[in-house]
């Protein structure tokens, strides 16, 4: 899990494609890792991150930097599972 800045979220959350882009390279494998236990195929998988992802960008303007990054990213792809 590469360090995630506070510049690369804000960037994110206010539409920069090269910042979700980035984000989304470093959360890849903590969400593909959530999402393989709970689905069979890896095809599954992935198409589950990049659901759980686009929750995980059009929910960013309301993180809060007193919760972890990799915990509240990790709670969003487990309610998208679930869902």
């Amino acid at each position: 899990f590469r360090m995630i800045n506070n510049q690369l979220l804000h960037d994110a959350s206010k539409g920069d494609r090269r910042a979700q882009f980035q984000l989304y390279k470093s959360c890849f494998s903590i969400l593909m890792g959530v999402c393989m236990r709970y689905r069979r195929t890896e095809e599954e998988a992935v198409a589950m991150v990049n659901e759980g992802f686009l929750k995980i960008v059009n929910n960013l303007p309301r993180y809060s930097a007193e919760t972890p990054f990799e915990a509240w990213i990790r709670r969003i792809m487990i309610n998208t599972l679930i869902d």
